[in-house]
């Protein structure tokens, strides 16, 4: 070797580059760890969204778009970032330590709660309320958990992954703080990083709550908690006023009115049934093809049919309330709500729907095919609740068939037709029956067969659907949705022209809520509801509510609300079948609850 490359000093270019570094690891920091926080609100929404930021105006540039990209910035997070730098006269090593561990813990509350606000805003349209949601997601964790249908193990290796990344980058962030030769930033990056500070205090100063909004460029985690506990302040307010209704003096109608005639009475939510199917090309022809062969199907049976749309208190999810808002005439949209009404009425019965119809003679029949076991406190707290005077469980069914979806339950068309025949059995008393379908849950696949003769669906030798876990593409989802739908008819169809020997039967068939992933917000809370009889006079006594002839509408603005129903039926019910001493009244908004006005934030 040449003596004279021994000690050999780098030369310009390697000496630029490792100037060049820290300045790159330090805005490299910043952006990446800004933007991940906006990643999971992306992900959720990446089929109606664009990676990169649509920009028609200085206002979407700098201060709010609603697309949601993740080229934004965390207000908190940017201030501890860019601060470090301007303050390396104060950086011991301890201090060093200190700081990093006070941004780990910050920067995981504001990824968790940005988790969190994705998944609400994304899968059910709602703001986040914590009040609200932590009791909405306690809930439903065992549910998810089943219908996952994931072992053990696999649940401890999914926690262990999780946790792995947790103190791998704890890690990280100790490694960037304390190794960071902040002193060899240059001046142009110090000078840029109190430009960005002076920057985020004007945002502070003139956008101030704006930057608790999901849309907002620069947002602020500590204007969204406190958002959220306004909110949760004001939903926890909310809940005295379903303490202080008085339902018996609302929905007296056992007193006041007698049915003479008592033709079964069907109720049948449908599974994320939602106005969706209008609002979507890619749904609309396939959808009203649908309802043009099943109304035919039924027309020519005998049957008669009526349809309009009715607002949800839910979106996406929560059936249990949009079925219970309308059989208790209760405007019911959070689980805070529910919660409080089923304790409090589990206690003393409240007059629902399926109470008044057993005082006028009838046996109430709920049918509940999941396999899922509920508790004994469970089983008793939904028994007081609802009150009827049987259930059709899992058990009862004596179902040996593969099993599908979240429940996960045997086929629709097996369990519909199975406790018919065991009702049948059982005498032949007047029947208020309610279902919830099993078929049309997301994710929609696999789909259990549609066959001729639905005992056949009893045969263990069946090919067992593949477990429920991987991501599903925005396409296929789209297209599972439409099947679902299509073998929800097939099955709902194929049942009413079962009971074609019951002359009086009454169908109701309604949506729950918009269905997740397919739907956005513009579609609303609107869910289709159809009447279906042979007693057509019944049938058109919904007229006067907007409902249109057939299993379409030609207008997609709600006719009813959820919570309506109640009152509706009954009025129809009374007024073709009854006697009362005067007309029974129509509820648009079901109970009146005094919920006091909010105060408008500052």
């Amino acid at each position: 070797m040449p003596v004279s490359d021994v000690g050999a000093t780098p030369n310009k270019p390697q000496k630029r580059l490792a100037s060049l570094k820290p300045t790159l690891l330090f805005w490299l920091f910043f952006f990446i760890l800004n933007f991940l926080l906006f990643l999971p609100l992306y992900l959720l929404n990446y089929q109606d969204a664009t990676f990169l930021p649509r920009i028609d105006s200085l206002q979407e540039l700098l201060f709010s778009r609603p697309n949601p990209d993740i080229f934004r910035l965390n207000l908190e997070i940017s201030l501890l970032i860019l601060a470090f730098p301007l303050l390396k006269w104060l950086w011991t090593p301890a201090a060093r330590k200190g700081y990093a561990r006070i941004f780990f813990l910050l920067y995981l509350l504001a990824l968790l709660y940005a988790i969190y606000e994705a998944v609400t805003l994304s899968l059910y349209h709602t703001t986040p309320v914590i009040f609200n949601d932590y009791r909405f997601f306690i809930s439903g964790i065992g549910f998810l958990v089943d219908g996952l249908r994931l072992s053990s193990w696999q649940l401890i290796l999914m926690a262990a992954l999780i946790l792995t990344l947790i103190v791998l980058f704890y890690k990280l962030v100790l490694r960037w703080f304390t190794r960071l030769p902040v002193e060899k930033l240059g001046r142009a990056s110090c000078l840029a990083a109190g430009m960005f500070m002076a920057l985020l205090a004007g945002v502070i100063l003139f956008r101030g709550s704006a930057l608790a909004r999901p849309e907002s460029v620069v947002s602020s985690l500590g204007m969204k908690l406190a958002a959220n506990a306004r909110a949760s302040i004001a939903a926890r307010e909310e809940i005295g006023a379903y303490n202080r209704i008085r339902p018996e003096k609302t929905y007296n109608y056992a007193e006041t009115t007698r049915l003479l005639r008592r033709p079964n009475v069907y109720l049948i939510f449908v599974e994320s049934y939602g106005s969706v199917l209008y609002k979507r090309p890619h749904f609309v022809d396939d959808y009203q093809e649908l309802m043009q062969e099943t109304e035919a199907r039924l027309q020519n049976a005998g049957w008669t049919l009526s349809t309009g749309l009715s607002t949800s208190p839910t979106w996406g999810g929560g059936s249990w309330m949009a079925y219970t808002s309308a059989e208790f005439g209760l405007h019911i949209g959070s689980q805070p709500q529910f919660l409080a009404t089923e304790e409090r009425f589990s206690q003393q019965p409240y007059p629902s729907l399926g109470r008044y119809l057993q005082s006028q003679g009838y046996r109430h029949v709920r049918l509940a095919p999941i396999q899922r076991k509920l508790t004994a406190h469970e089983y008793a707290a939904n028994d007081a609740f609802y009150g009827p005077d049987r259930w059709i469980t899992f058990d009862d069914l004596n179902y040996q068939g593969p099993l599908y979806g979240w429940g996960p339950a045997p086929p629709d068309q097996f369990s519909l037709n199975q406790a018919s025949q065991i009702l049948t059995e059982e005498g032949d008393q007047p029947l208020f029956f309610f279902y919830l379908t099993q078929g049309s849950h997301y994710p929609w696949a696999p789909l259990p067969p549609f066959v001729n003769d639905w005992r056949t669906l009893n045969d263990p030798h069946w090919p067992a659907p593949p477990p429920i876990g991987e991501p599903i593409p925005h396409r296929d989802n789209i297209e599972h949705y439409r099947e679902a739908i299509r073998y929800q008819w097939e099955t709902l169809s194929d049942f009413i022209l079962s009971t074609s020997s019951d002359e009086d039967a009454i169908f109701i068939l309604i949506g729950d809520h918009q269905p997740p992933r397919v739907s956005r917000r513009e579609d609303g809370y609107e869910t289709p509801i159809h009447i279906i009889a042979r007693d057509a006079d019944f049938v058109h006594r919904f007229d006067r509510y907007g409902f249109e002839p057939g299993l379409v509408v030609s207008h997609l603005e709600p006719d009813m609300k959820h919570e309506a129903l109640y009152s509706m039926l009954v009025r129809a019910l009374v007024d073709a079948y009854g006697v009362s001493a005067e007309p029974v009244p129509v509820l648009p908004d079901g109970i009146h609850l005094d919920i006091p006005t909010p105060t408008p934030a500052p």
